[in-house]
């Protein structure tokens, strides 16, 4: 019993720190308005949130084209051939 109420306390600390990631990087977009940069401070804390080693967000244009990429975790070289295939979108690497 004791070992349940422990493993369940773990589960309860770490959805409290992914919450308060999750805050924090509301917080971060709310203050920015340089697309680019609230971008950015949506994927990293997604990135981290999930424990990936890869993260990107795209934006779509008001052509239905992927008009701007933001990655992070990844070489720029990588991450190009995924943009240009969607439309020549422009790929920012953080």
């Amino acid at each position: 019993m004791l070992v349940r109420l422990v493993d369940r306390t773990q589960d309860v600390m770490a959805t409290r720190d992914r919450l308060n990631g999750l805050l924090q990087a509301t917080r971060l977009v709310a203050a920015e308005l340089a697309l680019p940069v609230v971008l950015r401070q949506i994927v990293e804390p997604a990135r981290e949130l999930v424990q990936a080693t890869n993260a990107a967000l795209g934006v779509i244009g008001a052509d239905g084209r992927l008009c701007q990429v933001v990655h992070v975790g990844m070489a720029t070289s990588d991450a190009e051939p995924s943009a240009t295939c969607r439309g020549g979108a422009r790929s920012s690497a953080f």
